[in-house]
């Protein structure tokens, strides 16, 4: 198996894996300078699609397993050897991306190998590779690792990397890394240049955020991993600290951190565990962004802003020193104040939840609502982040989804286990004009949280991103009013998700109908079980009979072997035996658990062999109401389980039945069997219909002879098939000319359903020499028996009883009738020189008999002598395609008034009990080559062409017999020759038609008086 394949195992396709760094730089480089960097959206990347940036060397697979902020997950390629264990990776199928899409995918170093269930985390150091085993499931989630971020390899990049200790659940790390020695910083390609950014002249009223002031690149050495935890940015131009608000560090669309302090002139981020870290050999670019300051008095015009990293001092690392040409200076961004910057608020009804309370199983609700108001100009929402507070699981609500004005924006999403969604609308953002409002809906399905309470908010005004479109920059969003200060968005009080409920019921497919007499393991009933919003518990049920008894002896009669099936698994013990008198208690202990808004099905199984159980009677299986035996998991609260009648059921017999089948009906001398050499016809055909109680296996089906005409004495080759034409065990070649039996046996047991039919046709074919010929055979073939046992009781459900099949009738050969066909031409004139003249039509039956073959046939043109070269160029046609050859009329009548053009060699074919149309054609000769002007020709298929011959030569195919006198019937009566229309030659046609200026409309007199 290719494990990196389109084809890949179905069980693995979310895992696709190969770790890389490329060791060389040639062949990507070279790459990179033919491949344009292209954007995401441009790219269409997929799960599997081979990214890189342009100014790295670092070649990584991803997947598409989003979780948080991230699109999915990247694994880097460790070296050109491990691409190359990939037949189908192709060095012309890397992507050159924006470093922004590259960071939209998060790094992860999990693998596992085709046909290996062990799960590795990948170590690397320089040229080398060290792969971890995880111990076990606690040893993964004790690590935090996704189950989404496992890359799936082959064996031959598993065996490649050396094997290092294992990973536990109290490992303190997973890897040894080794920090690198050395960082270098400089001045990003792409920092941001130099642009006017914007306040508005309106006290109060947030300015321009998010903007993009410088862009640093972190490149780490060759010998090891960089981690960064202090970074600092000093002011520059001419402005004051108080004219700025937030700042952030980004990493691509990641925001890594919000400052901590700004003091005379300095931002400072600081994170103890690492603000993020540079892998060896590879370059990060950091930007920092940041919003212009609201307040009383805005910012005004024609300030300087700008950030740098002043020296090496200002980046703390892991160890690792620093380095570069210091000091690394963004360029300065210009103030601009105007007096309609555009402005986004969050009101409405936030602050109060749709609900106080939501089922624990509640599909598509609203979560949360609030509205956006918008002034000064055309503003678009393009990113939107929801923090859920409270304590049900991240996992209790799913397919979280934005609706404005009841149609969905963006994609569907889940929380991630930060208890974090986001919302990616930058292709398709929320739109608003100005001054306008529009109401926005969160909603999701719940998934539990009985008992728990939840609910939505905006933490910081940075998640959510709200762009001036017509300014073209972004701006903060405020709360309440446009100039009213960000707050935390939340409703005022938590939702209270419903403490679990149940549904039990009986299943829709609960067996219904008649159940077999004296079987084993019988369902006979099943039982829905569903819990809302937490996992039930039931302790115990109490299982009852009710049996109708056709002697009224119902306390007797019991079901034997009665037990429970949970989804197929056997819960409680088996109750050997459950009697009308007394229900039957079966406890479960922990094994009956129904989880949280799921549903489970409970089977009632049991055997039908006590003594007194006979057909006709009924039975129907009953849950009593139970007494506190429903403990619910997460509340621990306790509820009784409902009674449940299930549907009654019949007890019947599974015995076979065979009768004739109504739908092939007897053969007679106007619709015979076939004739003699006729081969595989049909005889005979019967139905077996298994009994209503129970299924049957048949393994064994006999035919007779009929006793006064043995089946030997007409047929051979006797054979048995289904309704579908398969042939049921093997065919009996010679037949008994005295009485006898033939049996067949399939070679697999022949199922028929309770209740339902299984057609059996009989085949064989006619001998040479018959000895009933043009007789009624009354039957032909007698159904003997039928060996079958039941498929739950495994009893005898044979039938032995004969049954007379059909009446068959073999004629001697086939007949072939001939007549003027209905759409033969009119009387016309035929024009000389014309080529290709309809001439006449004849109508080519065959009877039900047999095919009759057609080898010679003579069509007659009734004309005079000298008339016999008017026509030339004779062909027959059928079905527009011509047979035969083409002939000449005899120079000479052959008969007092005939001309003969004879057609021989023919294989024109008439299918049994169906017809041809034969079309005769020819060309009219010129006037100056003969052809006798007034001329008259009639074409006619004659009774005797001459010499008392008739004019057609035929066969039946089966019989071999010749067609003829009897069997050859000119007419459906008395023989009669088939004549056609009267066609008269002559050397122009005259023609009649309106003149082009015949006069039209009405006409009449006027008078004056």
């Amino acid at each position: 198996m290719n494990s990196l394949s389109s084809g890949a195992n179905e069980k693995f396709k979310q895992f696709l894996a190969i770790a890389l760094t490329l060791a060389t730089t040639v062949v990507l480089s070279g790459l990179a300078a033919l491949v344009p960097v292209i954007s995401a959206n441009a790219a269409g990347l997929q799960e599997g699609s081979l990214i890189k940036s342009a100014n790295d060397p670092a070649v990584y697979i991803i997947n598409d397993k989003a979780h948080g902020s991230y699109t999915g997950w990247k694994r880097h390629i460790f070296n050109p050897d491990v691409f190359n264990m990939y037949g189908h990776l192709k060095w012309s199928n890397i992507q050159v991306v924006p470093q922004s899409t590259i960071d939209m995918y998060q790094t992860s170093d999990l693998y596992s190998a085709d046909g290996d269930p062990k799960v590795y985390s990948l170590e690397e150091s320089g040229s080398s590779a060290i792969k971890h085993h995880i111990e076990n499931e606690a040893a993964f989630m004790a690590k935090g690792y996704d189950w989404g971020q496992i890359f799936h390899v082959n064996e031959r990049e598993r065996d490649y990397y050396a094997t290092g200790s294992v990973v536990t659940a109290t490992s303190t790390t997973t890897t040894t890394t080794t920090v690198g020695s050395g960082l270098s910083v400089a001045l990003a390609s792409n920092t941001p240049v130099s642009e006017i950014i914007l306040s508005d002249d309106t006290a109060n009223q947030y300015p321009q955020a998010l903007i993009p002031f410088t862009t640093a690149n972190f490149v780490a050495g060759n010998d090891g991993d960089v981690k960064v935890t202090t970074v600092k940015f000093k002011r520059s131009g001419i402005a004051s600290d108080s004219d700025l608000g937030n700042l952030y560090l980004y990493d691509g669309m990641t925001r890594l951190a919000e400052y901590t302090s700004f003091n005379d002139k300095v931002v400072t981020f600081t994170n103890s565990s690492g603000l993020f870290t540079v892998a060896k050999g590879t370059t990060k670019s950091v930007m920092l962004k940041g919003d212009l300051a609201r307040g009383a008095t805005s910012v005004t015009s024609s300030k300087t802003i700008g950030f740098d990293l002043v020296s090496a001092s200002d980046i703390t690392t892991d160890g690792a020193a620093v380095s570069g040409t210091f000091p690394v200076s963004g360029n300065k961004m210009t103030t601009s104040q105007v007096t309609d910057l555009g402005s986004i608020y969050i009101g409405g009804s936030y602050a109060t939840n749709p609900a106080s309370t939501i089922k624990g199983d509640a599909v598509n609700q609203e979560l949360w609502n609030f509205s956006l108001t918008t002034g000064n100009q055309k503003m678009e929402v393009r990113r939107l982040k929801l923090t859920m507070i409270g304590t049900i699981a991240s996992t209790d609500i799913k397919n979280l989804k934005l609706e404005v004005g009841g149609v969905q924006v963006g994609s569907t999403m889940v929380l991630a286990s930060d208890n974090t969604v986001v919302f990616d609308l930058s292709s398709a953002p929320i739109k608003i004009d100005a001054g306008q409002t529009k109401s926005v809906s969160l909603r999701g399905d719940m998934a539990g949280g009985a008992s728990r309470t939840f609910y939505f908010s905006i933490q910081r005004s940075a998640d959510m991103s709200v762009y001036d479109a017509g300014y073209g920059v972004y701006v903060t969003p405020a709360k309440d009013l446009a100039t009213t200060a960000f707050a935390i968005i939340k409703p005022t009080a938590s939702t209270a998700v419903d403490s679990g409920s149940k549904v039990i019921g009986v299943a829709t497919d609960s067996p219904t109908g008649n159940i077999a007499d004296g079987a084993t393991g019988l369902t006979l009933a099943k039982f829905s079980f569903y819990s809302a919003g937490e996992t039930a518990k039931i302790d115990n049920l109490s299982v009852g009979l009710t049996y109708t008894n056709a002697d009224g002896g119902e306390s007797s009669v019991t079901l034997a072997n009665v037990k429970l099936l949970l989804d197929g698994t056997q819960v409680g013990t088996t109750a050997s035996s459950l009697g009308t008198s007394t229900a039957q208690s079966f406890t479960f202990g922990n094994t009956f658990q129904v989880s949280a808004n799921t549903t489970k099905y409970l089977t009632v199984v049991a055997d039908t062999t006590h003594s007194s159980i006979t057909t006709g009677e009924t039975v129907v299986i009953t849950l009593s109401t139970g007494t506190n035996n429903i403990q619910y998991q997460t509340t621990l609260t306790s509820d009784s389980t409902t009674a449940q009648t299930a549907r009654t059921l019949t007890v019947q017999s599974g015995t076979a039945s065979v009768a004739k089948n109504p739908a092939f009906g007897d053969k007679l001398s106007s619709n015979p069997t076939g004739t003699v050499n006729a081969a595989g016809v049909k005889i005979g055909s019967f139905v077996i219909t298994a009994g209503s109680g129970e299924a049957i296996k048949v393994t064994q089906i006999g035919l007779a002879d009929n006793a006064t005409t043995q089946v030997g004495d007409n047929f051979q080759n006797l054979k048995i098939k289904d309704s579908t034409g398969t042939r049921i065990g093997s065919t009996v070649a010679s037949l008994n000319t005295t009485a006898g039996t033939y049996t067949f046996t399939p070679s697999t047991a022949i199922t028929v359903s309770a209740g339902q039919q299984y057609v059996v046709d009989v085949f064989a074919d006619v001998k040479s020499t018959v000895q009933d010929s043009a007789t009624s055979l009354a039957p032909a073939v007698v159904f003997d028996s039928v060996t079958a046992t039941g498929v739950n009781t495994s009893s005898d459900a044979s039938y032995t009883t004969d049954v007379n099949l059909q009446t068959a009738y073999i004629a001697a050969a086939g007949n072939l009738t001939v007549t003027t066909g209905a759409d033969t031409p009119v009387a016309a004139q035929l024009v000389m020189g014309s080529t290709g003249a309809v001439l006449a039509q004849f109508k080519l039956a065959a009877d039900a008999s047999e095919d009759i073959q057609i080898s010679d046939i003579t069509v007659s043109d009734n004309t005079s002598s000298a008339a016999t070269g008017t026509l030339k160029n004779i062909a027959l046609y059928v079905d527009g395609v011509q047979v035969g050859q083409t002939v000449q009329l005899s120079a000479t009548n052959s008969t007092t008034t005939y001309a003969n053009a004879t057609f021989t060699g023919l294989s024109l074919t008439i299918p049994r009990n169906s017809n041809k149309t034969l079309e005769v054609r020819g060309d009219v000769t010129a006037y100056t080559d003969g052809a006798s002007s007034g001329s008259t020709h009639a074409f006619a298929l004659l009774v005797n062409k001459g010499s008392g011959a008739e004019s057609i030569t035929a066969k039946g195919v089966s019989s071999g017999a010749s067609v003829t006198g009897a069997l050859l019937d000119y007419s459906a009566t008395a023989d009669a020759d088939q004549v056609a229309s009267t066609m008269t030659a002559y050397a122009t046609k005259l023609s009649v038609a309106y003149a082009s200026d015949s006069p039209s409309g009405s006409s009449g007199h006027s008078y004056e008086g």
